[in-house]
């Protein structure tokens, strides 16, 4: 139930950051620089939850394999979960 209820609420948070893609030429540099920093930050963020799901996809199918390092795999979900939590901070 928990699991559930982060996954709809990412779900929600991921399609405000989709609304913000289209308005992200209104903040460049200028017309021949596309930078602003948010197309770097919606990039990392991405890529981060992409790893997560993928990781989370890994951890159970392979869980209950003899040479399962839940060690290992527990520091790599603490890692990136920091990661996310520090890209939060630095919005707020």
């Amino acid at each position: 139930m928990i699991l559930e209820t982060s996954i709809c609420s990412i779900s929600l948070e991921a399609i405000q950051v989709i609304q913000i893609v289209p308005r992200l030429s209104k903040y460049d540099f200028s017309e021949e620089v596309q930078a602003n920093g948010y197309r770097s930050f919606i990039s990392i963020v991405n890529r981060c939850c992409l790893h997560l799901l993928q990781l989370c996809r890994h951890i159970c199918v392979n869980k209950t394999s003899l040479l399962f390092r839940s060690a290992f795999y527990l520091k790599e979900l603490e890692a990136y979960v920091d990661v996310l939590g520090q890209l939060m901070a630095f919005l707020g």
